[in-house]
């Protein structure tokens, strides 16, 4: 996350038997997910599809693609909601 030009990172941990969210000082992530704020609103309204961000390459994922797979079926579960 980019706040006043300051990068902001967080880590989703589903290792444990509580799954949690926390704020990390440095980024290494097993995977990651990039797309613009704008285009996540867009989605969240239901006025884009998550696969047609990802056709288009508005959605950028990087890390092993089992990880990519997560972070997708996460993000899709939200947007279900």
């Amino acid at each position: 996350v980019k706040h006043n030009d300051e990068s902001i990172y967080y880590t989703l941990d589903f290792a444990a038997e509580q799954s949690s969210l926390r704020k990390k000082k440095a980024a290494n992530p097993s995977a990651s997910l990039i797309i613009r704020d704008d285009n996540l609103m867009l989605l969240h309204q239901k006025k884009l599809l998550l696969q047609e961000l990802k056709i288009q390459g508005r959605i950028k994922l990087q890390g092993k693609k089992e990880e990519q797979e997560q972070l997708l079926s996460i993000l899709s579960d939200f947007l279900n909601r």
